[in-house]
């Protein structure tokens, strides 16, 4: 699959099968986050996947769309990564949504579908999976074997003069 193939086919999956997803696929969709890109190659960040034990403990705080995974991706508090002496901005999050990202396209890749989430209250989901303090949830995605296609307005987008300008 091409990588405009990738960017094409990837929506948002919020319904999926009741069908478990094999370690090794785990492993590479984790490879595929950890070989992403990040300012000065800090990684501040840190997963969690929510295996069906996990799941049963998070299932009352939100939907998760019967994904049998969820990878929840934190912030390392220990780690806060690159910040540009300019204005003092922080990249941390930027360089974990390139992971996820990655992870995400690496999903499409194995015709999975897959589902970003950040309606949750990280200091609940933190106090309910035991997570270390230094480990803030910031987002997660959903994954599985999709049991539904995109819904009509994926293919919709903006108009090219919304988005960007080509300055001389």
């Amino acid at each position: 699959m091409n990588t405009n193939d990738l960017f094409a086919d990837r929506y948002s999956c919020r319904k999926f099968a009741d069908t478990p997803l094999e370690a090794s696929i785990i492993e590479e969709l984790l490879q595929a986050a950890r070989s992403a890109p990040s300012a000065c190659n800090a990684q501040p960040y840190f997963f969690y996947v929510l295996g069906p034990e996990a799941m049963n403990k998070v299932e009352s705080l939100r939907s998760w769309y019967q994904a049998p995974v969820v990878i929840l991706g934190c912030l390392d508090t220990e780690n806060y990564g690159w910040q540009r002496a300019s204005d003092g901005a922080l990249f941390s999050s930027f360089d974990l949504g390139l992971a996820m990202s990655q992870l995400v396209l690496k999903a499409t890749e194995f015709n999975l579908g897959s589902c970003y989430i950040a309606s949750f209250d990280p200091d609940e989901l933190s106090k309910v999976l035991d997570l270390p303090e230094k480990h803030v949830p910031y987002i997660a995605v959903a994954l599985g074997h999709a049991s539904m296609g995109p819904s009509d307005n994926h293919y919709l987008r903006q108009s090219p003069d919304k988005l960007f300008k080509i300055l001389p």
